[in-house]
């Protein structure tokens, strides 16, 4: 009996001394690791909201460059704290996110929350990505990032620009270039410019054309700028009639020079940041590229923010082939973006009146 009752004692005991363990081992156990949205201090936790964006890449497959696609962001407070949409932000005007129509800007955790976006793929072509930005009061995501993924097809396929580059005075040139569309009778009936009277332009009869896999239907379009087109920059518009309703009409850039017998340096100038009463004084070459003898008969410009004396004179008083105009004055009036021309009149045939951009500002 004596040995049963030493036995019971020892598994008392033990049993005692695993409590023990147990207890020192729970004792010396890390605290739990903080769940999202709880931020570890020595008094507790602090509770944090916490962003989940729930679609980070929409995917817009192919679309028209005319028709706006309306898509939406979506996300989740998985913090445990009030989530706050601070602003919004895309990569350009094509994509506009409207935190105005949205009832609330903050969400309580556990909340989802949506933000509707529009974009215009107008002037896109081809594959196209964009990121929207929302800023939030999220401390460990403050910037959360979603982004937008299409494939634009134009319904109406135009060069960007036509440009004649530099020509010399006098001489004619001409660009071609061909116009796509969509629909099965596609054409183009007419064809305009401005300024008018400066290019001939014809029009050849539809056909079909492949284009990457595609069929379409188009036009050949010539475009000759004619000789009498002035000295200095070519700048105009080409407007394309076509057939196609949904865009009716393209316009398209015209772009070039025509280089005279009179050459500038420099061809424009800046005036600076000037205060009132600040003095100024620039100073242009006009020169003959062949070396003839001619007149500059007149110098002038119109800035009442300037009161300003032009002079001119030639270099060489005997050979006449370069002249140099000169600038002076002082700043009269503020100005907070000076744009103007100094016009120069010469006894060149063709280039009786050049211009000389030029630009500053003026502050009090």
């Amino acid at each position: 009996m004596k040995g049963c009752r030493m036995n019971q004692k020892m598994r008392f005991a033990g049993i005692g001394v695993l409590v023990g363990m147990c207890g020192l081992s729970s004792a010396m156990l890390p605290p739990p690791a903080p769940q999202p949205g709880e931020r570890d201090h020595a008094e507790g936790f602090e509770l944090l909201p916490s962003i989940e964006v729930l679609n980070p890449i929409t995917d817009l497959g192919t679309v028209y460059d005319n028709a706006p696609q309306k898509f939406t962001l979506r996300f989740k407070n998985v913090g445990a704290a009030e989530l706050e949409i601070l602003s919004t932000k895309a990569d350009c005007g094509c994509t506009v996110p409207d935190l105005d129509k949205m009832e609330t800007t903050t969400f309580q955790p556990g909340e989802v929350g949506e933000v509707d976006v529009t974009f215009n793929p107008k002037g896109k072509n081809g594959r196209d990505t964009r990121k929207i930005r929302l800023a939030t009061n999220d401390p460990s995501n403050p910037v959360a990032i979603f982004e937008l993924r299409s494939f634009v097809k134009k319904l109406v396929i135009a060069p960007n620009v036509v440009n004649f580059l530099t020509i010399g005075k006098g001489e004619s040139t001409l660009r071609e270039f061909r116009v796509l569309g969509r629909t099965e009778d596609f054409d183009v009936p007419r064809i305009t410019a401005e300024p008018q009277g400066r290019f001939d332009i014809e029009i050849s009869e539809p056909k079909m054309v492949e284009v990457d896999g595609e069929e379409l239907r188009g036009v050949d379009v010539t475009v000759s700028l004619k000789g009498s087109a002035s000295p200095g920059a070519i700048t105009g518009n080409l407007y394309i009639r076509t057939t196609d309703k949904r865009r009716p009409m393209v316009s398209v850039p015209v772009r070039g020079a025509v280089r005279g017998d009179l050459r500038l340096r420099p061809t424009r100038f800046s005036l600076g940041l000037l205060k009132i009463g600040d003095s100024m004084d620039r100073e242009i070459r006009v020169t003959h590229a062949s070396g003839e003898a001619f007149e500059v008969t007149k110098a002038s410009l119109n800035i009442p923010a300037l009161d300003a004396q032009i002079s001119y004179e030639p270099v060489d008083p005997e050979l006449r082939n370069e002249w140099v105009v000169k600038l002076a004055g002082t700043a009269a009036a503020a100005s907070t973006n000076i744009r103007g021309k100094l016009v120069i009149q010469t006894s060149v045939e063709g280039e009786s009146k050049i211009e000389v951009p030029f630009y500053g500002v003026i502050r009090e």
